[in-house]
């Protein structure tokens, strides 16, 4: 690849590399700098996913090849603007020869200020020690310089206070019990995961505070959503909780909580890692932003504006406002559960908990009772106390510091709003919108976009530019074409004809009848396109070679299952079970299990399904099982290994797994196998559970292929002998990826061990593959690794025949599979396994 340089390598200098999410910003920045040094520096910039100028991201491979470019014995010094930046310029350096690796480094220094003061400081031929510290201390001037502006400090003022402080009367004695907890979120503890804690808090019966450690911020109430947001507790810091109950009580919250936070509130690092770089990287850009893909062409149907304002009124009877308040509040919640119920049809569970975190909004203490201290204290109306109390709290996210907690704000202005109007009689059905609108608005809230029909609302244009708030989100599971941040939405008429096309970010205010139809024919093209790959999806996903790969589901929902047949899925590859145990207070009934499996097969219409049995334990935990807290969880009690101590359980749940199965193509996985005894242990109780049933005279299928996950460096050693007793393997990279490298994948600072094309990763994957062959037996992969296009040439020439994934992934996962032939990649797995010694070596062979 190709760097910008401002010249050619000059002896006796360090070279300088900046790293930007944006492409454009860190060539302009390398301009910039090289022209104000006045000399002719080594300086590089790396930028953009794969270098490209308009793909926000950074790309590790691209960083490691700048700092070659101007790599000396003076070495190299690097500035890179935020989050997985800095991420990728460590992996970069992982990627280096040790010795240069040696000699390059990576500035605390502010990108901007930091790079014209180590231009300058390099033009002049100062050491690369002396550069960096100059570097680090830029911003000392502007600091100086800013102090004595008034109106500087008035801004900056708020943003330097936290959340006030629990009154004494809500304090707790120094009887109660207190642990100290080290989030990992990558997002902290933002909204959802605050509800999961409030959850928890409100099923012990204990009081409950929070303090954040690393902050010095609290305590807070832990009834608070809000007040536990603005603590604005990041990954890595510490919280302090602090309980106050029976001694019995105190101690189950204690291992709830424990539990939340080791699996990490239930939330995906990756999703939220590339949450935090959308967030960054375009929110506060000052652009127009795509927040959901599409063309839209309609008339502007105008919503109005979410406001919280009322008059201050007062009242005598103080009862009749409280009785007022807490209709609302209870219209409100209704409507939401509503709305969920509704939901729950179009939008995956994740989705859901957005809105269902607003029930937890309403039931929060400080909003509650600060409206009721006002009704009855300074004598309000329910809806002056309730406008006061929700705009305390809007404000108090609006001055935290932490971009990602302060947009949260949104949520609290939505569900505040709904019962303010409530309140104020003056609640509007989005339903009435008329077909074929384009909807503008300054904002939106979630509870409006979820009552949008995505069949009759062409399009969304509205001023906020944040395409990770909640109301983006939902706009783009529901597939509404949507823009962010057009500033001029004040100017729009109500019926005026908008267009506008989010890929390029062109919006057309009354556009003529040219622009219209050049409009309608780009969304015909973009319509075609979808329907093509999805009707893709149900053809066969055959090599140019002739060879038929199948192509599965991962699934966990009846949702899931009508995506998988919607996206062409040849069957599920894997069921996972878990969910069924999950966020109850006793184990589901048999009848329970029955009833959703046989659900789920007649939703994939006859097509196979490969039920994993349960797998709880290590990032998955169930509360009601007490299992122990462990130091290493991922190497405790998971999966198979907790099936002896809970055997009446595992029996009832094999039992409707059986039972379900009945006339249907079924498949049964054991997860975390890792020896020859425990694989013979599990095919032995299966085997007693279909003898039971047969006793009892209850229809079930028999035989049935019994498979098991190969997650473990020991199950891949032992994977010929272990076949001896599968019907089938299937791989589960992405706890064979950690298991093999020894790194955790929910630690961030492990990332970049987390990559499954490490050749260790891949030679166990050969390894496996030739046991089954041997034996005779189908091997599948059902990591993420196989919804990775990029990786499909490397999986088919590695011996894979099946693969298994996110629904939304099998058509496209299906076109790339019909692009290769097995012979090419066949021809290049031979030097992976033989001569390549890193992840970037493996890339390399399949120009990945």
């Amino acid at each position: 690849k190709q760097h910008q340089k401002s010249g050619n390598k000059v002896n006796k200098m360090f070279g300088i590399v900046i790293v930007s999410h944006s492409r454009v910003l860190a060539r302009s920045l390398s301009e910039l700098a090289a022209e104000i040094s006045g000399k002719n520096i080594p300086i590089a910039y790396a930028g953009g996913v794969e270098g490209k100028d308009k793909s926000f991201g950074t790309d590790a491979t691209d960083i490691m090849e700048t700092i070659e470019s101007v790599y000396s014995d003076e070495g190299v010094i690097i500035f890179a603007d935020m989050g997985s930046a800095l991420l990728s310029s460590e992996t970069a350096l992982d990627f280096l020869d040790p010795e240069k690796g040696e000699h390059v480094y990576i500035s605390s220094g502010p990108i901007v200020e930091g790079v014209i003061s180590a231009a300058i400081q390099c033009g002049i031929g100062s050491s690369l020690k002396v550069s960096a510290a100059e570097a680090e201390a830029s911003l000392i001037q502007k600091i100086e310089y800013l102090k004595k502006d008034e109106r500087t400090l008035a801004i900056l003022s708020p943003l330097r206070k936290g959340p006030p402080s629990m009154s004494a009367s809500e304090t707790i004695s120094g009887a109660g019990e207190k642990k100290a907890f080290k989030i990992r979120n990558i997002n902290g503890i933002h909204a959802r995961p605050a509800a999961k804690f409030i959850k928890a808090v409100s099923n012990s019966g204990c009081r409950v505070e929070v303090t954040n450690l690393s902050k010095g911020k609290g305590p807070v109430n832990g009834l608070s959503l809000n007040r536990l947001s603005t603590l604005e507790v990041l990954e890595g810091e510490e919280i302090l909780v602090s309980a106050e109950g029976s001694e019995k009580s105190v101690s189950l919250f204690f291992n709830n909580i424990e539990t939340l936070i080791n699996d990490n509130f239930g939330e995906n690092d990756k999703d939220d890692a590339e949450k935090s770089l959308k967030i960054n990287s375009e929110l506060f850009n000052g652009g127009i932003v795509s927040l959901s893909e599409g063309i839209a062409l309609g008339k502007a149907y105008l919503l109005d504006e979410i406001s919280l304002n009322t008059a201050r009124e007062k009242s005598e009877n103080t009862d009749e406002e409280l009785e007022k308040l807490k209709t609302a509040v209870n219209r409100v919640k209704s409507e939401i559960k509503n709305s969920v119920n509704k939901g729950k049809r179009n939008l995956p569970a994740d989705k859901m908990q957005i809105i269902e975190t607003h029930i937890y909004l309403l039931d929060d203490p400080d909003l509650i009772e600060e409206s009721i201290r006002r009704i009855s204290e300074e004598k309000l109306t329910a809806a002056s106390a309730w406008s006061l109390s929700s705009k305390d709290i809007v404000k108090r996210y609006e001055n935290l510091t932490d971009i990602y907690m302060k947009v949260r704000s949104s949520d609290v202005k939505d569900v505040s709003s709904r019962v303010l109007n409530c309140l104020l009689d003056k609640n509007k059905d989005p339903g009435e919108i008329p077909e074929g609108s384009v909807v503008i608005a300054e904002s939106l809230n979630p509870s409006q976009v979820l009552r949008f029909d995505p069949d009759k609302i062409n399009g969304i244009l509205i001023t906020d530019s944040d395409t990770t708030s909640h109301a983006a989100i939902l706009a783009k599971s529901l597939g509404i074409p949507a823009l962010g941040g057009y500033e001029k939405t004040s100017l729009i008429k109500q019926d005026q004809m908008i267009g506008f096309d989010s890929s390029s970010c062109e919006v057309y205010l009354d556009p003529g009848k040219s622009i219209q139809k050049d409009l309608l024919g780009r969304k015909e093209i973009l319509c075609k396109k979808k329907l093509e790959l999805q009707k893709k999806g149900s053809e066969p996903a055959i090599t140019k070679d002739g060879k038929h790969i199948m192509v599965y589901a991962n699934i966990s929902s009846l949702a899931e299952a009508e995506a998988a047949v919607k996206n062409g899925a040849d069957g599920v590859g894997v069921l996972r079970t878990e969910f069924l145990f999950l966020d109850k207070n006793s184990p589901p009934t048999e009848e329970e299990q029955y009833s959703f499996f046989s659900s789920v097969f007649k939703k994939m219409e006859g097509k196979p399904v490969t039920v994993r049995t349960l797998d709880i334990g290590g990032d998955k935990k169930i509360p009601y099982m007490n299992l122990p807290v462990e130091n290493n969880p991922f190497l405790g009690l998971r999966g198979v290994r907790i099936y002896d101590d809970y055997i009446d359980l595992i029996k009832i749940h094999i039992r409707a797994i059986l039972r379900a199965g009945f006339e249907n193509d079924l498949k049964i996985m054991i997860p975390m196998i890792s020896r020859y005894d425990e694989c013979l242990k599990s095919y032995n109780l299966i085997n007693n559970v279909h003898k039971d049933l047969l006793e009892e005279n209850i229809q079930h299928i028999w035989p049935v292929e019994i498979g098991i996950m190969i997650e473990t460096p020991a199950s891949v050693i032992m994977a010929y002998e272990l076949a001896g007793i599968a019907d089938f393997f299937s791989i589960g990279t992405n706890d064979l990826t950690q298991y093999l490298l020894a790194a955790e994948r929910g630690n961030p600072d492990l990332a970049a061990y987390s990559d499954p094309y490490d050749p260790s990763v891949l030679r166990a994957l050969r390894k496996t593959i030739l046991a089954a062959e041997r034996a005779g037996i189908e091997v599948s992969l059902c990591g993420e690794f196989g919804g990775d296009t990029r990786a499909i040439p490397l999986l088919i020439g590695i011996g894979i025949q099946s693969l298994s994934m996110n629904p939304f992934k099998i058509p496209e996962v299906k076109e790339a599979v019909k692009n290769v032939s097995v012979k090419d990649c066949s021809e290049k797995i031979v030097h992976v396994l033989f001569k390549s010694v890193s992840p970037l070596d493996v890339k390399k062979i399949f120009n990945i």
